[in-house]
């Protein structure tokens, strides 16, 4: 494709050349949507990955990345070349998606991948109108470069497994309350009732604090409009942004959200991730808040960050019981 327009993801992961009349629209860090001459509809989907698996790497074969497990979908390539995959599937009686891959190795621990993908209703009219761009589409994934440098993708995925890799501990820290921590971070000497410290022996002036609390009620429990005033207004009073609000069973919410905190000059700006559970139970109110706290100028900032997905993830399913009585 001699003329067209680039398009760089992934921080430099991968580069990509579309035909200069499809419109590029939402274009985000590590994918972006694009659209044909004739409309909006249908929509290219373009994303990249990078996939920290040293193993696999090993073996030379990317596998179920490129295929999601379904072995009868064979990809062709070598270590050497990389590998290309396309396929049809039926998602459901009504729509299809055609999918096109292009996958590399970098370095000695990962997989780039580009993933395109074209949904569309599974209807004679649609398949002709997607039949009408098929080339145009296997042209821009034969086109699929990738970077050689390391980029924050690739440095995020190693630091996404080193994270998931750690061991979690189911652990009761005051009744009605239980929670997956991690197993080898160490207690706090100023743990106390309803307070868990935890701190990363690995990590300096990295720790997580959880506490807890109980209150009768009086009044009618806050309606959702209601409660979603009060976690903004929670998150406004901390000057905190990446606000997140969400409601789970009956009566249920959490808030997460986080800062920059610049009122301890002898640490240094602190990253500070909040997350506030409130659960409305007949005359009873649990609350279940959690802060995580890291040096914002961190030599690991991926790695910090992956953790705050798994200590998300951990505040997000924790059980939090019926309340015992006063």
């Amino acid at each position: 494709m001699t003329d067209g327009q680039s398009l760089t993801l992934g921080d430099g992961a991968a580069q990509l050349t579309l035909p200069a009349d499809w419109r590029l629209r939402e274009v985000e860090r590590d994918r972006a949507k694009a659209t044909f001459p004739f409309g909006d509809y249908p929509v290219l989907g373009i994303s990249v990955v990078s996939v920290d698996d040293p193993d696999a790497v090993a073996r030379g074969e990317p596998g179920e990345y490129l295929h999601g497990g379904d072995a009868g979908l064979i990809a062709a390539g070598n270590p050497a070349a990389g590998w290309s995959l396309g396929y049809r599937a039926v998602l459901d009686d009504t729509e299809e998606v055609r999918i096109w891959r292009r996958a590399a190795v970098f370095g000695t621990r990962h997989f780039r991948i580009v993933t395109l993908a074209l949904a569309h209703p599974a209807t004679d009219e649609a398949r002709a109108v997607v039949d009408g761009v098929v080339d145009d589409i296997e042209a821009v994934a034969d086109g699929v470069s990738f970077g050689a440098a390391e980029t924050a993708l690739d440095r995020e995925a190693r630091a996404e497994r080193r994270a998931s890799a750690v061991v979690l501990d189911r652990t009761t820290p005051w009744p009605g309350v239980a929670i997956s921590l991690p197993a080898a971070w160490t207690k706090h000497p100023e743990t106390g009732e309803r307070v868990l410290v935890l701190e990363a022996p690995d990590l300096p002036g990295t720790c997580f604090v959880l506490e807890g609390d109980q209150r009768s009620l009086s009044q009618t429990p806050p309606d959702a409009e209601a409660m979603v005033q009060l976690m903004h207004s929670i998150a406004e009073s901390k000057q905190a942004g990446d606000i997140l609000i969400r409601s789970g069973r009956e009566g249920e919410y959490m808030l997460s959200c986080n800062r920059i905190n610049e009122d301890h000059p002898e640490a240094g700006p602190l990253r500070e991730r909040f997350w506030h559970r409130f659960l409305f139970t007949p005359g009873r109110l649990t609350t279940l808040n959690a802060t995580f706290v890291y040096p914002e100028a961190t030599d690991e900032p991926e790695y910090h960050a992956a953790l705050a997905r798994v200590l998300s993830r951990a505040m997000t399913e924790a059980e939090v019981g019926t309340p015992v009585s006063d």
